[in-house]
């Protein structure tokens, strides 16, 4: 993987569910995964190509991205991403992540989602 490429920043979450303590209700947060807070990355937006739709009556619109990063042990597509920039951009990840080379790098697909006011 070429470190110059890597000119984007971003932050790896996983789901956490804890037990509250006074009421013993479970809650569910968004965690930094394994020290995976503000790496470098590739991020590349994909071109748009049918990005928006209705559901459920509200009009939605899809960003999907190609992000590449270096190897981190235990990322799944259960996870978040966070793209750091003027704005944060929270992505789910849509497809299992991709090992490159020889565990030099993992390639993933992440979308985020917006309704057609936002974008």
């Amino acid at each position: 993987m070429l470190a110059g490429r890597m000119n984007d920043r971003i932050t790896i979450q996983v789901n956490e569910v804890t037990t509250e303590d006074v009421h013993g209700t479970d809650v569910a947060d968004w965690q930094t995964f394994a020290g995976a807070a503000r790496i470098p990355a590739e991020v590349q937006d994909q071109l748009p190509s049918k990005g928006e739709g209705t559901r459920d009556g509200v009009r939605m619109s899809v960003g999907p991205a190609r992000i590449r990063f270096r190897y981190l042990v235990g990322v799944t597509a259960a996870m978040r991403i966070i793209v750091h920039g003027e704005t944060d951009r929270i992505m789910q990840i849509v497809s299992k992540p991709a090992i490159l080379g020889n565990r030099e790098g993992i390639e993933i697909m992440a979308a985020d989602y917006s309704t057609a006011g936002d974008a």
